[in-house]
């Protein structure tokens, strides 16, 4: 992934929400590697908002055992390892904290971060990964991306309209992995589905199936839960 162009301007605007946003809760940045940038990291911790940032396994660190390329530490299997105080990049030495994850894949996660919990370090990571899901199911899956309306009411009315839509099918998608017979009916072996979030199965049964086949069959099963 490509380095973000970090100019002063969307600095200055962080700085304005955490200003305004700060007086109800906690602010903390959340990004992927495109934001991995030292100067921004030395740029949150003086301005004291917090953050959790994926980094490249190819950046420089030392400390915790570390000295060199960060790819180069060695994990076993399902380890997550906390790093306290490092310094990274060779040239800025901007002392962080790293949270690192073994993954099967061999896609280790690496996270730099200003949080003092590794637990709370994962779980804003993987929640951004939850929203970023959701923005893929949006513009990927709705087309929002090809909308051309010039009239914001209109705009207004699409978009209620999406997100009912949007939420009918999540409410099918998340009743169908309580049975898991529903999911065999469009797994991936099947019908080609890669199936990685609620929303798409959703949209793959109601794909699959008639909507009033679907309905009286969740209907009933609510209704025999229920009994």
């Amino acid at each position: 992934m490509k380095p973000v162009a970090i100019s002063w301007r969307r600095l200055l605007l962080l700085d304005s929400l955490r200003f305004y946003l700060g007086m109800y809760s906690r602010v903390v940045l959340v990004a992927d590697r495109g934001f991995g940038r030292a100067s921004l990291f030395q740029w949150l911790l003086k301005t004291r908002i917090g953050f959790v940032v994926r980094v490249s396994k190819r950046v420089w660190v030392y400390g915790g055992g570390i000295d060199g390329c960060l790819g180069g530490l060695r994990l076993r299997a399902g380890e997550v390892r906390w790093l306290a105080g490092v310094e990274y990049h060779k040239r800025w030495r901007v002392k962080v904290n790293l949270v690192v994850k073994y993954r099967s894949s061999g896609d280790h996660l690496y996270l730099a971060t200003n949080l003092k919990d590794c637990r709370e370090v994962l779980r804003s990571y993987q929640y951004r990964m939850w929203v970023e899901e959701g923005l893929r199911d949006w513009k990927g899956w709705f087309e929002l991306d090809r909308m051309r309306l010039s009239s914001s009411d209109r705009v207004e009315r699409v978009l209620v309209l999406v997100v009912v839509c949007y939420l009918f099918t999540l409410l099918v998608g998340s009743w169908a992995e309580l049975n898991p017979g529903w999911v065999l009916l469009v797994s991936e072996v099947r019908w080609g589905w890669k199936l990685l979030s609620s929303f798409r199965l959703g949209l793959a049964l109601l794909r699959r199936l008639r909507l009033s086949e679907l309905s009286k069959i969740i209907a009933s099963r609510i209704v025999w839960e229920e009994v």
